[in-house]
Parts: structure tokens; C-alpha cells; sequence
């Protein structure tokens, strides 16, 4: 397996963290930080035929890290969870050869083909530290807005037309979790 060529300049980095922030903030419908990605309804074919025209599958979730690398289409089907028998999605034989390419950056925090962590932090740009921060699932979207600031020297930065959605949004999700 070879690495595809991709592009890790500073700013293709930033333009994915900032796409993948707006996704979340804009379709919270499939924003969970507490998974990679995961499949709640519907077939993974469909999901699949989806990520190839370049959209949102519709009844997936996913993290941060999990929506990079979906938009960044390194993602197939995988097997189903047995504590939420959910459908989990996996890195693509694309994306575990990009990891394979670039060892400084794998985490192993389960398996290679479901190291989401290490290859979202290639395609955003991040160090491990960085990574560790950015990805920890009880972030809300503020933090992950400002850790990402933080992380551009502010270049990529909330807009301020999404200040209140982002607040109304993390109130939702601390009511919800109590």
C-alpha cells in the first residue's frame, strides 16, 4: 500500500479544521464528540455511496476527528459495535496507508484501521498534544472553536454570526448530559 498524495500544507490543514468545525456547527444533528463515527440508521452501502458523491451520510455521527476524515472521504464501512450494535466506520486502506506513510503521527489508540486520532491530526495540521486536546470527547464547540484558534494562531476562528448557535447549542448539550 502507498500513501495517496495528499495535500498537508499549513493552510489545506486549517481549511479542514475550519470546514469540519462548520459541519459540526451547522448539522449538530451529526455531531456526537463521544464517537468516531458510527452509523444509527440506514445501510452502509448508503453510507458509502454518500461519502463518494462527496456528502454527509445521512444517519452517521461522528467526532471531530471522526468528520475530518470523513470529508476527506478516508472512511469505509466496519463491523458492528457489540455493546450498541451500531455500525462503526473505519479508516480506508487510503487512509491506514497515509497513517503507515507518516509513523510520527499514529496514536494506536485501538487498532490501526480505526485510528481515527492520529490520522485527523495529520490531515488538521496537529501535533500529538494538539490532537490529544482537540479530540477529548467532552469538548463542546466552544472549546473546540477556541482550541483551534489557539492552534492557527487565529486564523481559523469562530465567525462571530455563529457566536449565539454555538452558546445555544453547548447549553443543549450540557442540559442533556446532566
Amino acid at each position: 500500500m502507498t500513501a495517496p498524495p495528499i495535500d498537508l500544507s499549513r493552510d489545506a490543514c486549517e481549511q479542514r479544521l475550519k470546514n469540519a468545525l462548520l459541519e459540526d456547527t451547522n448539522n449538530t444533528d451529526h455531531w456526537d464528540q463521544g464517537v468516531w463515527t458510527v452509523i444509527r440508521s440506514g445501510q452502509a452501502s448508503d453510507v458509502m455511496a454518500a461519502i463518494e458523491r462527496h456528502e454527509w451520510p445521512c444517519g452517521t455521527s461522528a467526532c471531530l476527528a471522526g468528520t475530518i476524515i470523513i470529508q476527506a472521504g478516508f472512511i469505509q464501512p466496519g463491523a458492528r459495535d457489540a455493546v450498541l450494535g451500531e455500525y462503526c466506520l473505519m479508516l480506508s486502506d487510503e487512509g491506514q496507508a497515509l497513517l503507515l506513510a507518516s509513523p510520527w503521527c499514529q496514536r494506536n489508540w485501538i487498532e490501526p484501521q480505526m485510528d481515527f486520532g492520529g490520522l485527523a491530526a495529520l490531515l488538521a495540521g496537529l501535533n500529538i498534544d494538539q490532537a490529544s486536546r482537540l479530540f477529548y470527547n467532552d469538548n463542546g464547540l466552544r472549546e473546540l472553536w477556541d482550541l483551534v484558534c489557539e492552534y492557527t494562531n487565529g486564523r481559523v476562528a469562530l465567525p462571530d454570526e455563529l457566536e449565539e448557535q454555538v452558546t445555544a447549542i453547548d447549553a443543549r448539550r450540557a442540559e442533556a448530559n446532566g
